[in-house]
């Protein structure tokens, strides 16, 4: 009995060891899981005002699902959107590129700056992004495409020193006046070819300033200006070139620009002031200013010089009614040392503005309260060495770099089309082409 009792308190303190051990053991882990736990935990990385179940969600894009060419910014609506924690903001990521944000209404709606892509982010679906800053793992994504925003279609600087003026045919071949020669290329930049040479002439055009398509029979008819009292008519087309004067000593002072009206009749004008020239000339004012654009549009003449536009209504006869001043740079601080080059109008009347010396910027628009804002405002989706602007057809805007200096280089007849998608004011002379 003693043996067995022997052997029975043997084996109850042996079940007691080993279940003690295996308590012991599990405790163990567990602390020793726990403390592995503890020292892999990263911590919170942002401390939001709402949860995390509730960050950032894009409901709508606008313009919805495509900002084509000339669209200026673009609006994010949905929830949780904008300002947490009384300061930090939502970022904006458009095709990988982080966004200028414009505006945050409520937590709603962000609008952002249109940002440069990369080339090949354009015209192919990418993503806009809405991240909680210092937490990148908490976004909102949604696919969008944004369209190129233009290109080079002439680059002339091994042909030409400096271009002087450009215009359009019906099928918007580029005409490229060049000092006293005219070149004609076809839409798309690959068909160069001159067309027009200093023999074809008069001495007195040392320089051309303006080319204007106009009427008169038959064929292209381009009127030049060249800082004389002399206007000729310059016949254009692949078959013949032929120039006669149309206006010889009869402009009582030199003129550098030219417009046309709806009837044919022809505007021009230069430092002595604008001129109808047809049955006159008759003087219509804006003497002593450096004229740089004349454009008609809907019964009223716009006319630019370095500092200003005005818009002027025509009256019947032709004289003009009293100015509306629309710009005035030098009233602008931020455009301190600014000068008009040239400007352009689109069909909505809204203006363009060309200000060839801005450190940043070169295509430049009048808002609907008269402030002059630059067109986008990251500085790299257009060239900086823009000098004139010129309207196409089917919705493009043509920046033209005529002999503007970048660096130790001149950057000469370089010719970028602008995918605006909008259409110009129409320019009259055209509609006489055949």
């Amino acid at each position: 009995m003693k043996n067995k009792n022997t052997i029975n308190h043997s084996v109850s303190f042996s079940k007691l060891f080993r279940k003690g051990f295996l308590s012991s053991l599990i405790i163990f882990i567990i602390l020793i899981l726990n403390g592995c736990v503890d020292f892999e935990e990263p911590g919170t990385i942002y401390e939001s005002s709402y949860p995390e179940t509730n960050g950032p969600s894009i409901t709508e894009i606008t313009p919805a699902g495509e900002a084509l060419g000339g669209v200026r910014e673009i609006r994010i609506s949905g929830q949780n959107l904008g300002v947490k924690n009384g300061s930090d903001t939502d970022w904006v990521y458009i095709g990988g590129r982080r966004a200028v944000i414009k505006e945050i209404i409520g937590n709603q709606t962000i609008v952002v700056y249109r940002p440069q892509l990369a080339n090949s982010n354009y015209d192919t679906k990418i993503y806009i992004s809405v991240t909680a800053p210092n937490a990148i793992d908490t976004s909102s994504n949604i696919e969008y495409v944004v369209e190129s925003p233009g290109e080079v279609v002439g680059d002339y600087g091994n042909v030409f020193n400096e271009l002087m003026a450009l215009d359009f045919d019906n099928q918007e071949n580029i005409y490229i006046v060049s000092n006293r020669a005219v070149y004609r290329n076809d839409p798309i930049g690959i068909s160069f070819s001159q067309i027009l040479t200093t023999l074809n002439l008069p001495v007195a055009y040392r320089r051309i300033t303006d080319a204007r398509f106009g009427p008169g029979t038959p064929g292209l008819n381009l009127y030049t200006a060249n800082g004389t009292n002399i206007i000729n008519r310059v016949r254009v087309d692949t078959a013949a070139t032929s120039t006669r004067p149309i206006a010889v000593d009869t402009l009582p002072a030199p003129v550098i620009k030219l417009e046309f009206n709806e009837n044919g009749d022809l505007y021009a004008g230069g430092n002595d002031g604008i001129f109808l020239v047809n049955g006159g000339p008759q003087s219509l004012g804006f003497a002593g200013l450096n004229i740089k654009t004349i454009r008609i549009f809907n019964g009223y003449m716009y006319v630019a010089d370095s500092l200003n536009v005005w818009k002027s209504p025509i009256s019947s006869d032709g004289s003009l009614g009293v100015s509306e001043p629309l710009v005035n740079i030098s009233g602008n601080p931020d455009l301190s040392g600014c000068l008009i080059s040239s400007i352009e109008l689109d069909i909505d009347g809204s203006i363009y503005i060309c200000l060839r010396n801005h450190p940043q910027y070169s295509l430049f628009f009048r808002e609907s309260d008269g402030s002059i804002t630059p067109y986008y405002y990251d500085q790299n989706i257009l060239p900086r060495t823009v000098e004139q602007l010129t309207f196409g057809r089917d919705g493009h805007l043509y920046l033209i770099s005529s002999s503007l200096r970048v660096g130790t280089q001149w950057q000469a007849g370089r010719v970028f089309r602008m995918n605006l998608n909008r259409n110009g004011a129409p320019y009259y002379g055209r509609q006489f082409l055949n």
